[in-house]
């Protein structure tokens, strides 16, 4: 049995509204407003999907959030990036011998003895010794 479907509530923002956040966000939000009004207006589910190059699921997903949290729901939220394999003084100490080479107080005869130590201590998290 198909899934019923979603009506976007026009009462949660007006077509200015929509407008004025796809201008400030990103592309992605500007997408999600544009779908918004387009359905707003009363065109078809499946011509914006045609015309945005979007699923349906994606659709039902953007007028859910409208219906649940009105334009806050379209806006696209900056996701959390990948935690830090390096932290503190180590990241630090790395950061200092890669801009600065000469502070090793150690002259390395090749690049690859240096990247060795480097990964190294990358992988073992510890601070780097060069003595």
């Amino acid at each position: 049995m198909a899934r019923p479907l979603l009506e976007s509530q026009a009462h949660n923002a007006s077509i200015h509204e929509l407008k004025e956040a796809a201008r400030v966000g990103s592309s992605e939000t500007a997408l999600r407003c544009t779908a918004i009004q387009m359905l707003v207006v009363g065109i078809n589910r499946q011509q914006i999907c045609q015309a945005l190059l979007v699923t349906n699921r994606a659709l039902r997903k953007w007028i859910n959030a409208f219906n649940q949290s009105g334009v806050d729901g379209l806006i696209v939220r900056k996701r959390p990036g990948r935690t830090a394999i390096l932290t503190g003084d180590t990241a630090n100490e790395l950061t200092k011998l890669i801009d600065t080479p000469q502070s090793a107080e150690r002259t390395f005869g090749q690049q690859k003895r240096f990247m060795a130590i480097f990964l190294k201590a990358i992988k073992s998290n510890a601070v780097i010794n060069f003595s």
